[in-house]
Formats: structure tokens, sequence, C-alpha cells
């Protein structure tokens, strides 16, 4: 079972990266906003999100 805190601080991360996301262009900057947040994703998984 997650805190609150805990939920709280996973909340803020993915907003954050929300925002940046919003902003990217290409599916590059998409890719590298993903690696950036999720460093431990493996690269099959952020090429996949990449193409959509």
């Amino acid at each position: 079972m997650l805190t609150k805190k805990e939920l709280y601080l996973i909340g803020k991360k993915l907003s954050a990266m929300y925002k940046k996301l919003s902003k990217a262009k290409t599916p590059e900057e998409v890719g590298a906003i993903y690696k950036e947040t999720y460093p431990e994703l493996p690269e099959k998984v952020i090429k996949s999100l990449m193409a959509h």
C-alpha cells in the first residue's frame, strides 16, 4: 500500500512529465522525456511510446 506522500510524489512526477510532453514536437523529444522521467524503462518500451 502506498502512503499519501508516495502518491503525491508520483502525481507530481507525472504532472511534470505531461507538461513537458505537451510541448514536445518530435518523437525524439518524447523519447527523451520518457527516458529522463523513467530511466528504468527498457529502450524497446521507450521506442514504442515514441511511435504513439
